[in-house]
């Protein structure tokens, strides 16, 4: 179990590390706009320490992404780089408007193909 949530931890820190970099905030901007500090907001990028469902939220509400986002896992069969590509995908696609996001579900498509 231990393991488990050092990985939850360290996949949602990605995550948000991600839509931070994606919203073009530094820790310290973001800490700011939710009420923590620079090394509150660092420990939780590091997959540090965990934090409660508000503090996710506040980020999630900073950051214009769903806090469901952030708790997507998965296997542990993937490298760090796969999974950090997906995160960013899914990131930009989850702030595309309706068309766009269609669009670029057949851009990938295509590229599957």
């Amino acid at each position: 179990m231990t393991d488990q949530l050092s990985q939850l931890k360290k996949s949602i820190g990605s995550r948000v590390r991600l839509a931070r970099k994606m919203a073009d905030l530094t820790q310290e901007d973001l800490g700011a706009q939710v009420g923590r500090s620079t090394e509150a907001i660092s420990n939780i990028e590091r997959g540090v320490s965990f934090p409660p469902i508000e503090t996710l939220a506040a980020i999630a509400r900073a950051l214009n992404v769903e806090l469901a986002g952030f708790f997507q896992t998965r296997d542990g069969q993937r490298s760090q780089r796969r999974t950090e590509l997906e995160i960013e995908i899914q990131l930009k696609v989850a702030a595309m408007e309706g068309d766009r996001a269609e669009l670029a579900l057949k851009l990938i498509d295509a590229l599957r193909e």
